[in-house]
């Protein structure tokens, strides 16, 4: 993956006893064919979060910019499909690398694992009915054979989800996962949808600006297959938070912690 041109990079202090140096890039331009009357309609941005624990300094920055080729409209088989995760992940460990270091932490690498029927991991047993999806423990993106069979057909799908796990890689690292589990005063499906939330809004712009090939016409497929449970949150909730993504162009657009509970139901 290619980062941007040079002359995109602006970094701005952020404190003035500390100089917080976070990259500033410049907006790419929106893809034909996006309503860009949806975007006024979104709420108003979150103001408020958790002050204690959410480091609200990288919240008025932007999201990172790249250049991703567009996925493979499908994959030729599993190794296929698995290098393209792989390469994915490289490019956002880049992408994120410079928003870590600003923040004085210490960037942790992302392992992927593809399994066919059972597995065990730190964060427990997972059947080969679950597509994909995230340990903090030890940092692993999991695929199971359902997920590259789904995906084998439309990479696009592989694409959105390599994006939205590695996203709970940067949740983990900055600190977001473990103490929502542990200081919001909520029960734990609403902290587990916050968290999803904030990771399905950030997958949205993510795929934009890193020049994912998503378009207006992919987008809508995104939308029209979006399931709502109870760890998620209901389609309705999930479809906001998609849509929000797309408009926003700082991480405090996709901020799910200073909102009431009723939007993220």
């Amino acid at each position: 993956m290619k980062l941007a041109p040079p002359r995109h990079l602006k970094l701005v202090p952020r404190h003035r006893s500390r100089p917080y140096l976070f990259p500033r890039w410049r907006c790419r331009r929106f893809p034909a064919g996006f309503r860009h009357t949806t975007g006024r309609n979104c709420r108003p941005p979150a103001t408020r979060s958790p002050t204690n624990w959410w480091p609200t300094r990288i919240n008025k920055t932007n999201y990172p910019v790249g250049n991703r080729p567009a996925p493979p409209k499908g994959f030729r088989n599993r190794e296929q499909h698995t290098a393209y995760y792989k390469s994915v992940i490289n490019c956002l460990q880049d992408v994120w690398c410079p928003y870590l270091t600003a923040l004085d932490i210490q960037q942790k690498p992302v392992s992927l694992v593809a399994y066919d029927l059972d597995v065990n991991t730190p964060c427990g047993s997972e059947r080969q009915s679950k597509t994909a999806f995230y340990c903090p423990a030890n940092a692993t993106i999991y695929l199971s054979r359902n997920v590259y069979e789904f995906e084998a057909e439309d990479g696009f799908y592989a694409g959105d989800t390599v994006v939205h796990e590695h996203f709970h890689h940067i949740q983990n690292q900055l600190g977001i996962t473990r103490y929502a589990r542990t200081y919001l005063d909520a029960d734990e499906m609403e902290v587990s949808r916050r968290i999803e939330l904030q990771d399905i809004c950030s997958t949205s712009r993510l795929q934009l600006t890193l020049n994912m090939g998503v378009d207006a016409d992919i987008y809508a497929t995104f939308l029209k297959y979006s399931l709502g449970d109870e760890q998620h949150g209901t389609k309705e909730t999930i479809d906001y938070w998609m849509n929000r993504g797309f408009y926003m162009t700082t991480l405090q657009g996709c901020n799910t912690w200073g909102v009431p509970s009723k939007d993220v139901a």
